[in-house]
């Protein structure tokens, strides 16, 4: 299946405390400008909420309406990007993102550090064909530690349930939030909001 082809799905890696986008943010945003201009691929999702970790900023801030501006300065057409601006992980940006990816071939883009888990979670719960662009990023050892944590506890949140089970996938991550807020607020951070915790 051609780049071409397929509607492409963009996941955030958070904003800095003054509310510019993180370099793999942008990165990611600007690939995703190019292979619309130059490829012509189907429609183009941006998923990411606002900044968890800078309140002050607001919710207008999402990290999804910034990543479609620098999609389309990178030569987008407007038209072609959709906003999910509800997602603070990997698990929510594929469950929130879901009823908005309407074709059956998606290529996610994301960093090579998450290209593992992201695949795992979107092959448990989007239907058609997933395939993943991982772009590059540095070899970070305790990064790597961390993501092998996280892909467990995807593992966890996601065992049982039937392919394409959003609703059921996202009542768990909701039960997860909120034992993760009250008894653990490290999880919190690092497992369920890890736009903040993983971005650069």
């Amino acid at each position: 299946m051609l780049i071409a082809e397929r509607q492409l799905l963009v996941l955030s890696a958070g904003l800095h405390p003054d509310g510019t986008p993180s370099k793999q943010t942008r990165e990611r945003a600007e690939v995703a400008g190019w292979l619309s201009q130059n490829l012509g691929t189907g429609p183009v999702v941006f998923s990411g909420g606002y900044p968890l970790m800078a309140p002050e900023l607001g919710e207008s801030q999402n990290e999804a309406q910034i990543m479609k501006d620098i999609a389309i300065s990178a030569g987008m057409s407007p038209k072609a990007g959709e906003i999910e601006k509800a997602s603070h992980s990997i698990l929510s940006n594929v469950i929130n993102s879901a009823p908005l990816l309407r074709q059956k071939d998606t290529l996610i883009i994301v960093h090579r550090l998450q290209a593992i888990r992201t695949e795992y979670t979107a092959r448990r719960l989007l239907a058609g064909n997933i395939s993943v662009l991982a772009l590059s990023e540095p070899d970070n050892r305790k990064r790597s530690r961390q993501e092998m944590m996280l892909l467990m506890v995807t593992a966890g949140v996601l065992r049982g349930l039937s392919p394409g089970d959003t609703e059921e996938a996202a009542r768990r991550v909701e039960r997860l939030e909120k034992a993760a807020s009250i008894a653990r607020p490290i999880l919190k951070r690092t497992v369920l909001t890890d736009h903040t915790a993983l971005g650069s």
